[in-house]
């Protein structure tokens, strides 16, 4: 079990940077699922920067580009009504790409589930849209109707022992290019 935890803390400390390319690629709704806040901030900075880098220069990498103005728009999934979620998933008349990233999705009722498991089953063109769910809560089945329309799905892991922290901090150390005592992690 630890041996895993370890792999994963890597994989999660290349999300903050930028090395998510292969699992962000083109895709257009992502659902990243966990509860650690910083992990899930990271992959969801990770898919934005990447949806931007898309949109400004054909996803060259080129910094400067028009995707550096791509705007986000962040609200809790739970306050979005059919309205607000029509509105943010709306094709711009312009051509404009937008990033939509839904927030708690997992404490949100029947109805705003419903709209937005819809919703991802077929987004518009321009229109990246990125759900965060904790993988519970009252919406806990909505991750497998996203998965099931076709969501690239990204896993945090949960740091749950102090173990996983002293992995985890040496991981960022690590990633860094950073040389620490185990005696100073631990």
């Amino acid at each position: 079990r630890a041996r895993a935890s370890r792999s994963s803390w890597r994989a999660s400390s290349s999300v903050g940077s930028g090395s998510m390319g292969a699992v962000v690629d083109s895709a257009r709704v992502h659902v990243v699922v966990g509860t650690e806040g910083l992990l899930v901030e990271r992959a969801v900075s990770a898919i934005v920067e990447s949806a931007r880098t898309a949109a400004g220069d054909g996803g060259m990498g080129l910094p400067g580009g028009a995707g550096d103005a791509v705007p986000v728009t962040r609200i809790r999934a739970g306050d979005v009504d059919q309205s607000e979620l029509v509105e943010l998933l709306s094709p711009s008349l312009f051509a404009e790409e937008r990033i939509v990233v839904l927030e708690s999705a997992g404490e949100a009722g029947k109805a705003p589930v419903d709209l937005i498991v819809e919703a991802a089953k077929n987004p518009p063109d321009g229109i990246t849209l990125v759900i965060e769910h904790s993988g519970g809560g009252r919406a806990k089945s909505m991750v497998a109707a996203l998965k099931k329309a076709g969501a690239t799905m990204i896993e945090v892991p949960t740091i749950t022992s102090a173990r996983d922290r002293a992995d985890f901090a040496k991981s960022e150390f690590r990633a860094q290019k950073v040389r620490v005592s185990d005696e100073l992690v631990d």
